[in-house]
């Protein structure tokens, strides 16, 4: 079992005792288990997504998943630091296009998440328009996630190179590794939007004020049962349970991948070695 499949296993008993909690109406111990929860869903998905260590996410999250959005940044900035010029879009929270290289582009999200994510109350924005989009998502468990144009070409384009380079992969073979991209994909997909749901709509410092005093104020009465955040702890832990469930499908797909890639390595090999 490795470390994202642990904080996973964490993650889901935090969730059940949050849930325990809030029914016996100790509600500031309630979200700070939900505060829990979600930052070792967030640590799994840094682990598998980015590939980091336990000691560099002690470092560099600690207790604030929202850093967890801002590494992200950072690594897509690291990535496109000389593409050329391209028209960018970064949604509601910039009406105007800007004409920047994607290097910058990542610089101006990430300072803006940073803003964002230091603005008092911002999380009860996010938590009062953007949960009933996300629930509408979890609960609608018939629903087909379409693939973009961009990645159904991309499988074609790999799956054309697959066959054009590597004579040794049979049918099935193929197919079968067609089937784990595209699970893999559509697991991102489905996880992303939750995940970035869940760590956004954390109160600042609850990791805190849940379990110490706040100046004149205990944490009963800043969470108590007309917060908005108890109110919606129920749903809240549905759509961390549907974010656990899809992550933990990721990192199984990864796995399956890993294990594929080593059986077909000696076929790279060969590709490499004629290039």
């Amino acid at each position: 079992m490795n470390l994202s499949e642990k904080l996973l296993i964490i993650a889901e008993d935090d969730l059940q005792a949050a849930k325990c909690l809030y029914n016996s109406e100790l509600y500031p111990q309630a979200v700070y288990n939900l505060q829990q929860a979600i930052e070792k869903i967030t640590k799994a998905f840094g682990s598998v997504g980015l590939e980091m260590t336990q000691e560099t996410m002690k470092k560099e999250i600690g207790h604030l998943p929202q850093n967890m959005l801002i590494l992200m940044l950072q690594r897509y900035e690291a990535l496109f630091t000389s593409t050329n010029q391209t028209s960018v879009d970064v949604g509601n929270i910039i009406k105007n296009q800007i004409a920047v290289n994607s290097s910058d582009a990542a610089k101006q999200l990430k300072n803006i998440v940073k803003r964002l994510i230091s603005i008092k109350g911002i999380w009860y924005i996010f938590l009062s328009q953007q949960m009933p989009a996300v629930l509408q998502q979890v609960r609608n468990t018939n629903s087909i996630i379409e693939m973009d144009t961009d990645i159904n070409n991309f499988l074609i384009q790999f799956e054309n190179y697959i066959k054009e380079n590597l004579n040794m992969v049979d049918e099935n073979s193929m197919n079968e590794l067609l089937s784990m991209l595209k699970n893999t994909f559509q697991s991102i997909v489905s996880m992303i939007n939750p995940l970035v749901f869940l760590i956004l709509i954390q109160p600042q410092g609850c990791e805190q004020n849940t379990r110490y005093p706040i100046q004149d104020k205990i944490p009963r009465q800043i969470y108590n049962k007309n917060h908005p955040l108890i109110k919606s702890i129920d749903s809240i832990v549905e759509i961390g349970q549907y974010t656990i469930i899809h992550l933990s499908k990721l990192i199984d797909t990864f796995q399956k991948l890993e294990n594929f890639s080593n059986q077909i390595k000696g076929s790279f090999e060969k590709i490499a070695t004629k290039e």
